[in-house]
């Protein structure tokens, strides 16, 4: 067996340590049919797949993996995006505070030079 990219043997001894499955999908087939990409090229002919070198299951647990991570990533994306709101709005409030601020020192100027 040879890999599409580079004519690099895979050994039988590494299919054999990863063992294959009985239930091994098609080459390009998706993980779930949530993660299909219709516009995806099919696998060049010789190419092999990652189905073919490691169970199965050890895909569909990386998947599983990557889900949770990603899930992990957008939760943490939410609350930087909130907490940049936050400081948005305390920038702005210190912006007005300092406005206000210049108007009382002019007043306080204008009437110390009253007096």
């Amino acid at each position: 067996m040879t890999g599409g990219r580079g004519g690099r043997a895979i050994h039988q001894s590494k299919l054999d340590k990863y063992g294959l499955p009985k239930e091994v999908p098609e080459a390009g087939a998706s993980l779930e049919s949530t993660t299909t990409t219709p516009d995806c090229p099919p696998p060049e002919a010789g190419s092999i797949m990652l189905q073919d070198i490691m169970p199965w299951e050890a895909i569909q647990g990386i998947h599983t993996s990557l889900e949770i991570r990603i899930d992990s990533v957008s939760t943490e994306v939410s609350l930087l995006r909130t907490g940049l709101r936050n400081m948005a709005t305390r920038v702005k409030d210190m912006e007005g505070s300092a406005t206000a601020l210049r108007g009382h020192t002019k007043t306080l100027q204008t009437q110390v030079g009253e007096l």
